[in-house]
């Protein structure tokens, strides 16, 4: 079971797999996330009631991209880039979708300009209505981190990847 999840059944000393429209509720709760700034927990509620309407299409999402652009779509005035990815991070978990590029957003943004430095422009492609990276313009010996740990990194480490390893 994966952090999220792991968090989620602890709190609520489930044993299984929670449902969707628990994972959602879990995912929009500002205690649950890290970039809430002033955001307050009615624009996360009325982001839960928006992505519950969609929950059919949420489990059919055959990637994690396809998972962040449903989110995304039903994002609400107040809720950001930061937030979108979080929410479909959790739930993504739950759907064992992984993104599969790094994801450009706020602080992520700023340590990928460091660390790519004048190649920056040459690696990010915009994809739907995302900033992203391919692993594979990632120096080899970061091949075993994931795209979330990269781009967790990224933003922690000011682009200085090597302190991960």
């Amino acid at each position: 079971m994966n952090n999220c999840i792991k968090t989620y059944c602890d709190k609520n000393n489930e044993k299984q797999k929670p449902k969707l429209l628990e994972i959602i509720d879990f995912a929009t709760r500002r205690e649950n996330l890290f970039h809430t700034r002033d955001i307050s927990q009615d624009k996360f509620d009325e982001f839960a009631n928006k992505l519950l309407k969609r929950k059919n299409d949420i489990e059919q999402a055959k990637n994690f991209h396809e998972l962040i652009t449903i989110v995304y779509n039903e994002k609400i005035p107040g809720i950001g880039h930061v937030n979108v990815y979080d929410v479909a991070e959790i739930i993504g978990e739950s759907l064992e979708l992984y993104p599969e590029m790094v994801y450009l957003h706020a602080g992520v943004e700023t340590g990928a300009k460091k660390y790519f430095g004048n190649k920056y422009e040459e690696v990010i492609e915009k994809k739907d209505n995302f900033i992203v990276i391919r692993k594979k313009h990632f120096l080899p010996k970061f091949k075993k981190f994931t795209c979330d740990h990269l781009e967790s990194a990224l933003c922690m480490t000011n682009g200085n990847l090597d302190i991960i390893l």
